[in-house]
């Protein structure tokens, strides 16, 4: 599939100064204003609603949805705009099937009124050159990162997302469902050939035996080249039951109707003493192992994609919605506190 490339437009906030009953607005004083700590998350116009977006510097990337910078967005509109502060190209020609919505449900820790992004399981996505249907809900937007955000984050790195699958959902009895986030090298070449590609998914083929069946709920690490997954046959088994805590010793697995908060960290490495992978669920340890998880020179990471997609050989009913996106050089943990209501400005009088 042929990617077409455009360039963000910068986007630029101009200051005016307001006029009050005919009379101009004065400043009595100027009350000295202490600089926020630096974060690595690039600005945008209206701050992200994760206070650890805009403070804490081992952040490079988030995406919560409030900033509501994704527009024009059609049935695999490759002209589709991704304003991410962080995006340098934007890549979304996948992007049909996905929604700003309000959350169905409060998102833990951000309270109501929470805009998500919503991924329909029944909207169909056609390649735009093949003509060909392949899959059903698109919702996938991706993109190059500024790599002078990165720093050591391009090598050692962790990726947080929370996810909320609804109730009708019909988990996948032959493919897969790709949800939240991934990252791939910089240089981004589609699997097979790509040295590795980090993402979280559910697929069919999570196998344990005893009892001798496939479990489609639970949590996947993709790693590597080749479409490796994490935990595998007979890996994390018995699984728990649905919604139960994870416990670092049997896989977990989706309840319907929730919000889960996963957390993935990712270390490129070819052999098992440099590689390794790591998943908390609900901030309860899941997985971890330490194995090869790139091939060749494992090229640094650059390129993000914030990933809704179902297989069309699967039953097509519900939806998932995808929130408070962060990727950083350093553990991220659960989200909030909520970045604070902007300050009364002091020290203005009117004349």
């Amino acid at each position: 599939m042929t990617n077409r490339w455009r360039l963000l437009t910068a986007r630029v906030l101009l200051l005016s100064c307001a006029v009050l009953l005919g009379q101009p607005l004065v400043l009595a004083s100027l009350v000295p204003v202490s600089a926020p700590a630096e974060a690595a998350a690039l600005p945008r116009a209206r701050p992200y609603a994760e206070q650890i977006c805009n403070t804490d510097p081992n952040v490079f990337f988030c995406e919560d949805f409030e900033g509501q910078d994704i527009r024009n967005l059609g049935s695999n509109n490759c002209g589709s705009t991704w304003g991410n502060p962080a995006i340098i190209e934007k890549d979304i020609c996948w992007a049909g099937g996905g929604s700003y919505q309000n959350a169905t449900i409060p998102v833990p820790g951000m309270g109501a009124g929470n805009r998500v992004w919503r991924v329909t399981k029944t909207q169909s996505f056609t390649d735009v050159v093949t003509g060909i249907n392949t899959g059903t809900g698109g919702g996938t937007i991706a993109g190059w990162l500024n790599p002078a955000i990165l720093g050591t984050g391009a090598r050692d790195w962790y990726m947080r997302t929370q996810v909320y699958f609804s109730p009708d959902t019909t988990w996948p009895s032959s493919y897969d469902i790709k949800h939240g986030l991934w990252a791939l090298p910089r240089v981004f070449i589609d699997p097979p050939s790509a040295e590795y590609e980090a993402g979280l998914f559910v697929h069919h083929d999570f196998w344990c035996n005893p009892p001798n069946q496939s479990y489609s709920d639970v949590p996947h690490i993709r790693y590597s080249n080749n479409f490796q997954e994490f935990p595998y046959q007979n890996e994390y088994c018995p699984p728990l039951a649905p919604g139960l805590p994870a416990d670092g010793v049997h896989a977990p697995r989706y309840q319907k109707g929730r919000w889960y908060t996963v957390e993935i960290h990712y270390k490129l490495g070819t052999s098992g003493s440099t590689g390794r992978m790591q998943m908390w669920l609900d901030g309860r340890l899941a997985f971890d192992a330490s194995r090869a998880t790139c091939v060749g020179t494992c090229g640094d990471m650059g390129y993000v994609m914030i990933l809704g997609w179902m297989n069309s050989a699967d039953a097509q009913t519900g939806y998932l919605e995808l929130d408070n996106i962060v990727f950083s050089r350093a553990p991220i943990g659960l989200p909030g506190p909520p970045s604070p209501a902007p300050a009364t400005p002091s020290g203005i009088s009117l004349r």
